[in-house]
Order: C-alpha cells, then sequence, then structure tokens
C-alpha cells in the first residue's frame, strides 16, 4: 500500500471513521497512546508520519466523539419524523372541522 502513494492517499481520505470496530480501536490505541505517537515527536524525523499520526489521532477523537452523538441524532431524527406525521394528521383534522364548520353554518343559516 505504501509503495502506491496515490491509492494510499485515496484510502486515507475514504477511511470510514465513524464505523471502527472496537477491537480495532484498542488494537491502534497500543500504538497512539505512545508518547512518541504526536506531532511534535515525529515531525522532525519525518513531516508526513507526523501528518500521519495527528490524522490517526484526529480520527480516533472524532470517532469517540460520533459514537457519543449518533445516539443523540438518531433519537433526533426520530423525533423529527414523529413531528411531521403529527403535523399531517393535525393538517388533517383541521381540514375535516372547516368541513364540520362549514356544515354546521349551512344548517344555521
Amino acid at each position: 500500500m505504501m509503495n502506491n502513494p496515490v491509492k494510499f492517499i485515496e484510502e486515507v481520505k475514504n477511511f470510514d471513521k465513524n464505523n471502527i470496530d472496537d477491537w480495532k480501536l484498542q488494537k491502534v490505541k497500543e500504538f497512539t497512546s505512545k508518547p512518541e505517537f504526536t506531532f511534535a515527536k515525529m515531525e522532525p524525523i519525518s513531516s508526513a508520519a507526523a501528518n500521519l499520526c495527528k490524522w490517526a489521532l484526529a480520527c480516533l477523537d472524532y470517532n469517540v466523539i460520533y459514537k457519543r452523538v449518533k445516539p443523540l441524532m438518531d433519537k433526533a431524527s426520530e423525533a423529527e419524523g414523529d413531528v411531521r406525521t403529527a403535523e399531517a394528521k393535525l393538517k388533517i383534522v383541521k381540514v375535516e372541522v372547516a368541513v364540520i364548520n362549514a356544515k354546521v353554518a349551512n344548517l344555521q343559516g
């Protein structure tokens, strides 16, 4: 993979940071938790490695936050769907009430 930089860059760009298996996170943390796995420590050695460290750590941080926020986003989406359904039902009821009011007005008039 590293012998084809274009392919490697595409894989990095398309990496699914939302869906990292827990067992993979544990394996990766064995490396990322080391004190030398930082941008600052790697930069004097290799700017490419430093940026890769920075990217990997950012992906891990994002994944932790995403896993906390995703259930909330799902609940919000479900609630929005419930609101749309309730609004549609309310619209139907308002039409029915208008029809009944028209009939009552006709009977009174």
